[in-house]
């Protein structure tokens, strides 16, 4: 009987210093834990360090990557969100993140493959992902890394253009168009956007007519390639209009 008690009270102590140093999540990384707007960056460095110590805190996980969302950092988050995931498939289907979960899946799975293959046919989907969520800053991330590899892919060029012209990085998405047309002037999409970019946000609609002329010519007479009937209709359109405001 001695030796069973020794034996019991031996267990008692080990639970007690599991129970003692078990970790628990601070609470700033509570699902309910209201972060206001003005606080954002400073809670993400506060997560941030937790993180360095506990990197695999899903809780933490999930909370900073909702405010990096918040924060605009989309990439960051689908990648915690991913992260998190594979550590506690249950926890983040239950989370309010949940409803992403797919989306940020397919996100990371795509990123991690163009970064082990260096792919810039996957760097460039991932760019077109983000292009069409209208999330700019991360789809010229995208579209960049593509042209390191791909240097001479004119349609990406043309899209991480018309990226900066949404974070309104004119300078850089005249250069790019300018670029296009040195080496093919008749490529339509670069004619009909750099036109439409020098008319009505440069303010020079000499130069901005001549290239939407020209566009409507190619369009006319070349046949571009468009990729839905709803996208020439809309871009047919829209020239028409364009041509109209002399």
């Amino acid at each position: 009987m001695k030796s069973r008690g020794s034996f019991l009270t031996l267990i008692s102590l080990i639970l007690g210093l599991q129970q003692s140093n078990a970790y628990a999540s601070p609470d700033i990384c509570a699902q309910n834990h209201f972060v206001k707007d003005t606080r954002i960056k400073e809670s993400e460095k506060e997560i941030e360090i937790e993180l360095k110590n506990n990197p695999n805190d899903v809780a933490c996980l999930l909370k900073l990557a909702s405010l990096y969302l918040r924060d605009s950092r989309v990439a960051d988050g689908f990648d915690l969100l991913a992260k998190a995931y594979k550590l506690e498939p249950s926890v983040v289907k239950r989370s309010k993140l949940a409803k992403i979960l797919d989306l940020a899946l397919r996100v990371s799975q795509l990123k991690e493959l163009a970064q082990k293959n260096r792919d810039p046919k996957l760097w460039r989907e991932l760019g077109d992902t983000y292009f069409d969520m209208g999330i700019f800053t991360e789809a010229a991330n995208a579209y960049e890394e593509s042209l390191k590899i791909s240097r001479d892919d004119t349609d990406t060029m043309i899209l991480l253009a018309l990226c900066y012209g949404n974070q309104n990085l004119i300078k850089k998405s005249i250069s790019l168009f300018q670029e296009v047309l040195k080496r093919d002037i008749y490529n339509f999409y670069a004619n009909y956007y750099y036109g439409k970019l020098l008319k009505n946000e440069i303010g020079d609609k000499k130069e901005g007519l001549a290239h939407l002329m020209l566009a409507d010519y190619i369009l006319k007479y070349e046949h571009p390639k468009f990729k839905t009937k709803e996208e020439r209709s809309f871009i047919s359109k829209d020239l028409a209009y364009e041509l109209s405001q002399k």
